[in-house]
């Protein structure tokens, strides 16, 4: 699935499982007049996309606006999605008389709305936005003040008040991207984008997207994530389905029927699936030897790896490496 842009920003591809995003939150327009702010609004829609990779869902679907028309006079309609008008820190959202009739009509029917940099000041023009807190960049402020705007106190770049979010700045709306994707899939998940890109200031660590997808499936269960650290820890030696159970202080059978339960699969398959991406790791990012790479992710052998690898990737080794090297 491809990114729907009208922007001329580059196309990211999503490859993961679809649901239906037809009536849902999950379908993004971002609004972007004239050229503000391109690289800030591909880094949101990375995000987004990040979001579907490390949940294994296509749940986000966004679309980049130019023209602030394309959003209703298409007759696209944004009930159950989101909106997000994405302005610059330097100038006021244009906004003529034909698109203000447009937001009166169609915002108040749409589920989530984001305000971003100058966007902001369109509050004090639609009625239902002046009842909400806003985020406001400090050399907006005073216009904001005049156009009887509620501003929030303190000096957080970003804002939620009900279904309105806001940002002071294209450099702070990654972080009202990621409170969009805690309210929809967890603020696990959220923490764990940020985390992949090296945007969260939490220092909680990084993980790898297999990683990822086992901690949210296990919904913050503290025994679960000391399983997927310790075999995580252990990759190259790997641990039988009885020494990784003495690790963790369990009996063998206790430890599959919990994962059964949780996964859908066995101890020694998630086992196998992190370290199958291990070694598509150092197949792309490294240089070291097929054989090598076997021995350092636990297989032993070339063939054996091969095996396991075509059937979680549908290629061989072989194929992923040299992929490395171009054409």
């Amino acid at each position: 699935m491809q990114i729907q842009s009208e922007a001329g920003l580059p196309d990211q591809p999503v490859a993961a499982k679809h649901v239906d995003v037809s009536a849902s939150k999950s379908r993004v327009h971002f609004v972007v007049p004239s050229s503000q702010s391109p690289f800030a609004v591909q880094i949101c829609v990375e995000l987004l996309n990040l979001a579907n990779k490390l949940s294994n869902q296509t749940y986000y679907v966004p679309v980049v606006h130019r023209d602030f028309s394309d959003v209703f006079q298409r007759r696209l309609s944004t009930e159950g999605q989101t909106v997000v008008l994405f302005g610059s820190i330097d100038d006021r959202w244009p906004l003529t008389a034909e698109m203000q009739k447009l937001l009166r009509i169609h915002l108040p029917c749409t589920s989530r709305i984001g305000l971003v940099g100058g966007a902001v000041l369109i509050a004090a023009d639609i009625q239902f936005l002046r009842a909400r807190t806003v985020s406001v960049h400090p050399d907006m402020s005073r216009a904001a003040a005049e156009g009887n705007l509620n501003i929030q106190t303190g000096d957080q770049p970003v804002c939620r008040d009900r279904n309105v979010f806001s940002a002071i700045g294209g450099l702070a709306a990654p972080e009202m991207i990621k409170e969009m994707i805690a309210e929809d899939l967890g603020a696990f998940m959220a923490d764990r984008v940020m985390d992949y890109v090296g945007l969260n200031a939490s220092g909680t660590g990084r993980r790898t997207q297999q990683e990822n997808q086992y901690f949210q499936r296990a919904k913050g269960d503290a025994f679960l994530m000391q399983a997927i650290d310790v075999m995580v820890a252990n990759i190259e030696t790997t641990l039988s389905s009885r020494a990784l159970a003495q690790r963790l202080n369990i009996s063998s059978r206790q430890l599959e029927r919990v994962f059964r339960r949780t996964f859908s699969e066995s101890p020694m398959e998630v086992y196998r699936n992190l370290r199958l991406e291990r070694a598509d790791q150092l197949l792309r990012y490294s240089d070291i030897p097929v054989f090598e790479v076997s021995l350092a992710t636990g297989f032993g052998s070339v063939s054996l790896l091969s095996q396991r690898y075509r059937e979680r990737y549908g290629r061989k080794p072989s194929e992923t490496r040299a992929g490395r090297y171009g054409d």
